[in-house]
Order: C-alpha cells, then structure tokens, then sequence
C-alpha cells in the first residue's frame, strides 16, 4: 500500500475541519472516503507524510527516495538509530525491509534499512529490528559525504552517550 499525498491530503481536510476525533477511524474513513487501512497508516506515520507528502509536495514516498542506492552500511543499535533520527519508517514495499528512516542531510536524501534479515523478509527466523546490528546506507548524489554525515552523527551520539 502506498500513501499518495492526494490521500494525505483528504485526512488532513478532515483534521483541520474539526468535524470528528482522529481517532475515530470510522467518522473518518466517511468523511475522507479513505480506506481503515489508509488511515491508521497515515496516523501512525503522520510527520513524515506531514513533512514529504505536504510540506515538500512529493506526489509519494518512492520518489522522496527515487535515486538513492547503496553506499555502504554501519554497525549501530537499533535504539541508537531512533535516538538519533526518531520513529522509523515502517510501510514498505516488496517485504526486503523491515525498518527505514528517511534523513534529510546537507548533501541529500539518505535512508538507513536493514535488508533481507529481519521477519519481514525471513518471517520467524528473521531478526526483530532491535537485535540487528548491520544497517545499510542509501543515498543519491553526494553518496560518500552522505554517508559520512549519517556515520558522523551516529559516531557523535554514541559518543556522547557512553561518556566519550
């Protein structure tokens, strides 16, 4: 399933009228004329479609990422990740990935995924997202300054976080 921004665009009508509670999935699903299914998307991942769909004008999420591709990968914790760059990603296509962060850096769109070793991809022999330690890098343009910017930022979390 993908999230359009002509969908986001509904739910968001339907939230700035005031006509209901969000929560309400029913009041919304006839209001917007979006499926349940849409909806509870859009709630649970409501800033980053706020901030690519609406605020950036992307017609979808594949093309905030079209042209990224791998640059490398870095070991990092789960919860680290988070800390750093917030809820990830989670409505993703073909089942390769789990988790998925878009991040937004000087020099360009980056993603960070785990690929092919989580549940998504291996069901119950997969990973579950907290115990990989392995994640990929994509990125476009730029990709080796990318890739040094989200290794950099990772680098100076844990950093701080372990006391130096």
């Amino acid at each position: 399933m993908e999230i359009t921004r002509e969908d986001f665009e509904a739910y968001e009508d339907v939230r700035i009228s005031g006509v209901t509670n969000m929560f309400d999935v029913r009041a919304v699903e006839a209001y917007s004329g979006l499926s349940r299914e849409v909806i509870l998307d859009i709630i649970e991942h409501y800033s980053i479609y706020k901030k690519w769909l609406h605020e950036r004008k992307y017609t979808d999420m594949a093309k905030v990422i079209s042209g990224t591709h791998g640059i490398g990968s870095i070991l990092a914790r789960y919860e680290d990740i988070v800390a750093v760059y917030g809820k990830p990603f989670t409505r993703l296509p073909e089942n390769k990935m789990d988790v998925q962060w878009i991040v937004e850096t000087e020099h360009g769109i980056a993603t960070i995924y785990n690929y092919k070793d989580g549940k998504a991809y291996l069901g119950d022999k997969g990973l579950d997202v907290r115990a990989i330690k392995e994640w990929h890098i994509g990125g476009s343009g730029h990709g080796r300054t990318v890739f040094k910017e989200i290794q950099t930022s990772l680098h100076d979390y844990v950093k701080e976080r372990i006391g130096g």
